[in-house]
């Protein structure tokens, strides 16, 4: 399924409440920027395990994940694995 910005945009825009992001200019160009990220080579809604992996890094990089004691994770305590699922593609 391929995401359209211009369809997409204007679901978005009837049911997103925060009046600063319900711009239809806004939200289209917004899933256009960011439709190689969220998008998989394979189809809409599986997940990669590479595309976690770096971005788990990339928040452990940045210093953003922390554990439920509020410290900061390292990269041996994040199992990605666990972190999506793709059986529903089975």
């Amino acid at each position: 399924m391929e995401l359209i910005p211009e369809n997409t945009a204007e679901v978005l825009h009837q049911n997103v409440k925060e009046p600063e992001i319900r711009n239809k200019d806004f939200l289209r160009a917004t899933l256009k920027r960011i439709r190689p990220a969220i998008l998989s080579e394979r189809r809409w809604g599986f997940m990669e395990g590479e595309r976690w992996i770096q971005f788990i890094n990339w928040m452990i990089d940045h210093r953003i994940l922390k554990d439920v004691e509020v410290v900061f994770l390292d990269y041996e305590q994040v199992n990605t694995s666990t972190l999506y699922t793709n059986q529903f593609f089975k």
